[in-house]
């Protein structure tokens, strides 16, 4: 689920998945490698987009740019202005090789959207994609909302 409100974006998603790992706790790494949920965003008439990823247990990599390549990277600053909460707790963990539903929510704050100002006013019109993966999970996978057309 996706929402606005004035203080920002609220993502809130619900996972099932054959297993779950939790490895990166700090902010700025390899998030994808664990159960990891993404959200892409952008306006409408630029091709500067966010990345959004959150692994099982709240660890954000957050970056902006026009490609998958030179993307800018969010401040620790800026990335403890995120409020989280993870059903799964807040602690890392190794792989649990079980089926597991879990749930993690975000609000986003305005300042999040700074650096390539994003319009988060009532009536705008946003692009958005989502995207869950596992990369280094005993069965790695990879699915999307919409089509991500990667060269």
């Amino acid at each position: 689920r996706m929402a606005w409100c004035p203080e920002g974006i609220v993502l809130h998603y619900q996972v099932s998945e054959q297993s779950v790992r939790a490895t990166y706790g700090e902010d700025d790494g390899k998030v994808w490698t664990d159960s990891c949920v993404e959200c892409f965003i952008r306006n409408t008439e630029t091709d500067s987009y966010y990345n959004i990823e959150c692994n099982c247990i709240g660890t954000l990599l957050v970056g902006v740019g026009s490609g998958r390549h030179g993307r800018q990277r969010m401040s620790a600053d800026v990335l403890r202005g995120v409020e989280r909460w993870a059903s799964l707790g807040r602690e890392p963990f190794d792989e649990r090789c079980e089926p597991t539903s879990w749930e993690v929510a975000l609000v986003l704050p305005r300042a999040l959207f700074d650096v390539h100002p994003l319009s988060l006013n009532e009536g705008d019109a946003l692009c958005a994609n989502f995207y869950k993966c596992g990369d280094e999970l005993a069965v790695p996978h990879f699915v999307s909302w919409n089509p991500i057309a990667t060269f």
